[in-house]
């Protein structure tokens, strides 16, 4: 069985490098057609802020070229989901 998406996981404190790489897989692959599916983990102590997840997927939100926030679930355990869907491509008018 296929997986028909990809997953992408992030840590609360991410460095701006880290963070511009993944955001730009992200867009790879929405750009190829695929969904995506964006876990923010958070570790130790840092679940007493999960605010800051809320944030961090708003800036993934922000930053994104190729595609759309289709869902985000509340935390569950340790974890911030969001899936992620390609625009829908232009359709072309017939001349």
């Amino acid at each position: 069985m296929k997986k028909e998406f990809k997953e992408v996981q992030f840590r609360i404190n991410i460095a701006e490098n880290d963070f511009n790489t993944k955001l730009r897989q992200i867009n790879k692959f929405l750009s190829k057609g695929l969904k995506v599916k964006c876990i923010v983990s958070f570790g130790g102590r840092e679940i007493q802020h999960p605010e800051e997840g809320d944030k961090l997927l708003d800036k993934i939100v922000s930053k994104m070229e190729n595609g759309k926030l289709v869902n985000k679930t509340p935390l569950k355990g340790r974890d911030l989901t969001a899936f992620f869907a390609p625009n829908a491509p232009a359709l072309k008018k017939a001349s």
